[in-house]
């Protein structure tokens, strides 16, 4: 559905403004308000108040720049927190495919470090994760060695100073 998730990486704008997330939460009745914490600059935004809030479901879309986030979200009554959302992206997302290395072939390095504003959405999960090997997306056809991405997404992070987010398509042996 595209919803604000953990980890999540959105494709920044490339004229620099900003993006429209959408954020849904279940309110259980109650009246909701959310902030945004930039992580990057380490600055809280103003608490602000959903757009529509029915049907159990307070809903909101949420103006990200590039960077990295986390999404609080609190009852308005109580100001008790309801939910946090970690790790929140707005960089580049990239679709990438290849053969065998692409889809964990690959000899691995098992000192080999991630930068944290690399994720990877991995299929057979329907999760997002830390960008690190294995980056398994075909059950049990995948590999558990190495591919390019984990490396490619660190260069491509410090260089840009951007979340960057990975989803290999790759298929060994085609």
């Amino acid at each position: 559905e595209g919803m604000i998730r953990s980890r999540v990486v959105y494709q920044r704008n490339f004229d620099g403004s900003p993006i429209v997330a959408p954020l849904v939460v279940s309110n259980g009745g109650a009246s909701l308000e959310y902030r945004v914490f930039n992580r990057d600059s380490s600055t809280n935004g103003s608490w602000l108040s959903f757009d529509t809030e029915s049907g159990g479901e307070s809903r909101a879309g949420v103006n990200l720049s590039a960077g990295w986030y986390d999404i609080i979200v609190r009852n308005k009554a109580t100001q008790a927190q309801v939910q946090r959302i970690e790790k929140v992206g707005v960089g580049d997302v990239f679709v990438v495919a290849g053969q065998s290395n692409s889809e964990n072939f690959g000899t691995t390095n098992p000192g080999q470090v991630v930068d944290e504003r690399v994720s990877a959405y991995i299929l057979n999960a329907d999760d997002w994760f830390l960008g690190e090997d294995p980056q398994t997306n075909r059950g049990a056809w995948s590999q558990t060695g190495a591919s390019p991405w984990s490396y490619f997404g660190n260069y491509y992070s410090q260089c840009t100073n951007a979340p960057v987010h990975i989803l290999s398509v790759g298929w060994g042996s085609s």
